[in-house]
């Protein structure tokens, strides 16, 4: 009977194998069980990937869905903090002038020269912008949302030359303020606040519907614009027009710091629904991050059993090797 054996070439080499092997599977364990994850997520979920990579799009979806809820939520922050100030200002010099106007017109002339800087002020606030995004510009959030201050004042001074009675002054520049031809093509220059929103989650969207264009932000722009006007002498009525303009401002800037509160009581709420989805998308984070890592983590108890068999393994391949390396032929013929 013929008998076939090992040469010492084939048996180095197969032990070399068995080493590389043996070390590089007690690496991997020893890897796995001080992360706790495991290092072949295929192999650990029997080539299953269907699970991972749903838990994956959603943790991308709702990254991208917690950046788009970031950008909204400063833009309401910005258009909050610039409406707050426009309705200080407004409702500074309404109680004023009202009070003011019954001591003749050296009483209100000091108010009316300190409230008219309101409109440079108020014009510059509405066109604030971030990162060259106008927060009141609608969808055309590129452009600036209206003309400079001294535009409008100069766009306004065309309108109301030779009017000298106080119905007619105001009136006037209401109807400008109102008028598709006046504030709405030579004023505003941003676009609508447009009809769809911005999806901050998978049902979520936010609708921004304020623009330096709407009513009630128009109407405080109207009475700071009067003001203004009377401040810069272009009204030239008698001191009894005079005294009844600002009467008449006063109580329609009163009026318009009401209209102004809403707004702010407005935005309130979509800066709280915001705040509402961004704490529910991070739970939801969290919740997709443990489910991932479930996945992938590595049972320490079978890790470590595993490891002790791989370096029993490999303690046996080097007694075996050392014996081997050992042997010769007057040992063999003893």
């Amino acid at each position: 009977m013929l008998n076939l054996g090992v040469g010492d070439l084939a048996s180095s080499l197969i032990s070399r194998r068995s080493n590389g092997s043996l070390k590089t599977e007690l690496v991997k364990l020893s890897q796995e069980l001080g992360s706790g994850r495991v290092s072949d997520i295929s192999a650990s979920t029997k080539g299953n990937l269907a699970p991972l990579a749903s838990i994956e799009r959603s943790l991308v979806l709702n990254n991208a869905f917690s950046v788009s809820a970031s950008q909204v939520n400063i833009k309401l922050n910005y258009q909050q903090a610039a409406i707050s100030r426009l309705h200080d200002d407004v409702s500074q010099f309404g109680p004023q002038l009202l009070t003011a106007s019954e001591g003749g017109r050296q009483s209100i002339e000091p108010i009316i020269s300190q409230a008219a800087q309101l409109f440079h002020s108020a014009v510059s606030g509405l066109s604030t912008n971030i990162g060259g995004v106008y927060v009141f510009s609608g969808v055309s959030a590129d452009t600036a949302p209206l003309q400079s201050s001294t535009d409008l004042l100069s766009a306004l001074r065309s309108s109301v030359t030779g009017i000298t009675t106080a119905e007619g002054f105001f009136q006037q520049v209401d109807d400008w303020f109102t008028s598709a031809g006046g504030f709405g093509t030579v004023g505003y220059t941003g676009g609508p606040a447009g009809i769809s929103g911005t999806q901050i989650g998978e049902s979520d969207e936010i609708r921004l519907p304020l623009t330096a264009n709407t009513e009630e932000i128009r109407n405080a722009l109207r009475d700071l614009a009067v003001v203004a006007l009377m401040g810069a002498g272009d009204f030239l009525g008698p001191d009894a027009e005079y005294l009844e303009l600002g009467q008449k401002v006063g109580a329609a800037s009163v009026e318009s710091a009401d209209g102004l509160v809403q707004t702010e009581a407005q935005i309130g709420l979509l800066q709280q629904r915001v705040e509402q989805i961004t704490a529910q998308s991070a739970a939801q984070r969290v919740s997709l991050t443990l489910a991932k890592n479930e996945l992938s983590v590595a049972d320490p108890f079978e890790t470590a059993t595993k490891l002790e068999e791989v370096q029993f393994q490999l303690e046996s391949l080097y007694l075996v090797t050392a014996k081997t390396a050992r042997l010769s032929l007057t040992e063999y013929l003893r």
